[in-house]
């Protein structure tokens, strides 16, 4: 299944993908927005995560691709799906010459439907900086609640920061 997110759509991460992402990934604006990430990566770590998400039964993962260029400007997943239990966690990462363009936005509706209607998933979950106030404001558009703060859960830049735990419920996605 891929989505097309505008001026983007998604497809699987390939291995022509590694330079971009290590770029992104590696980008301390981009970082700051990553909760579940707690550090860059390096070229061969790309590879490896490219590689193991090509069979990881417990991740679906694409790529997001400026149909312009051709060229991979981020990442999105739904990742530790618990089929037998309808839950799982979800991420994206997008390069920061992207931000503002509702790329995050249509690729979080496209990833909510996908998940609650086609994967039968009945809760979604995230987890950001606490100090990222857009992102939250993103997701709340989206119909996400947050649901706690996991004190000092990341080390970022030479101190512990809180993390805010959000979800969406089907039945939040639905009404």
């Amino acid at each position: 299944m891929n989505f097309d997110l505008g001026c983007a759509y998604t497809r699987k991460p390939e291995l022509k993908d590694i330079e971009q992402i290590y770029q992104y990934r590696n980008d301390k604006e981009v970082y700051k927005t990553l909760g579940g990430f707690s550090n860059g990566m390096s070229r061969e770590n790309v590879k490896s995560w490219i590689e193991f998400q090509s069979q990881n039964k417990n991740d679906i993962v694409w790529a997001i691709v400026e149909k312009k260029t051709d060229k991979c400007i981020g990442h999105l997943g739904l990742y530790n799906i618990d089929f037998r239990i309808g839950k799982a966690e979800i991420g994206i990462a997008i390069s920061k010459e992207f931000w503002g363009k509702s790329i995050g936005t249509k690729a979080y509706e496209c990833i909510l439907d996908y998940a609650f209607n086609q994967l039968r998933m009945n809760r979604l979950e995230t987890y950001n900086l606490a100090l990222n106030s857009k992102i939250v404001k993103i997701k709340e558009k989206i119909r996400f609640k947050t649901e706690g703060i996991l004190r000092d859960f990341q080390f970022r830049d030479g101190q512990f920061q809180d993390v805010m735990v959000m979800a969406i419920l089907k039945k939040d996605y639905e009404s």
